[in-house]
């Protein structure tokens, strides 16, 4: 497993500092609010609660689609799921359903399309993933039969991210 590491993760390090400072700058700022009664006289000692609607960034997770719109997705769990990520996301990404060897499954494509159905309906952006993994491990079995036939593999290829690409055209916002 690949350990989770990099240069400058620690709490102390310098560029988080400057990060905090731009997150002051860009991402807030000063807000007034001025409560007035039906005639719209100023009501002092008022108690003004904010509440968030939509984020201004992508905000987002890994959602299964058995739980959105699949078999599970009428359980109290399912629903509970559903509404938890409606609730506090603004975008998602198919936990496996988008990736090749679900897609070529017609119950797991069925739910991948239902999914981005779905969301769309809930207003949640879907970022497509993943056309073709960089190895064979996470890639279809049969598609390491052609690794000795570069031009048969490309087409393979080709044709794969043709087909997902082309069935989701115009619903997602980017692919990985």
């Amino acid at each position: 497993q690949t350990r989770l590491t990099y240069a400058g993760r620690a709490k102390d390090d310098p560029w988080r500092k400057a990060a905090d400072q731009r997150i002051e700058q860009i991402r807030k700022s000063l807000l007034t609010v001025h409560v007035t009664d039906a005639g719209g006289h100023p009501v002092s000692g008022a108690t003004v609660r904010v509440e968030m609607r939509q984020h201004a960034f992508p905000f987002g997770c890994v959602y299964d689609p058995k739980d959105i719109v699949g078999p599970s997705a009428q359980t109290p769990q399912g629903r509970s799921y559903a509404e938890h990520f409606a609730e506090l996301f603004n975008t998602g990404v198919d936990e496996y359903a988008m990736k090749w060897p679900a897609w070529q499954d017609p119950d797991d494509r069925k739910l991948a399309m239902d999914a981005v159905d779905w969301m769309a309906s809930h207003g949640i952006r879907v970022r497509g993933h993943c056309l073709v993994w960089p190895g064979w491990r996470h890639l279809p079995p049969e598609l390491s039969d052609l690794k000795d036939d570069p031009p048969a593999l490309a087409q393979a290829v080709e044709r794969h991210i043709r087909d997902e690409t082309s069935a989701f055209a115009g619903r997602l916002t980017e692919w990985d």
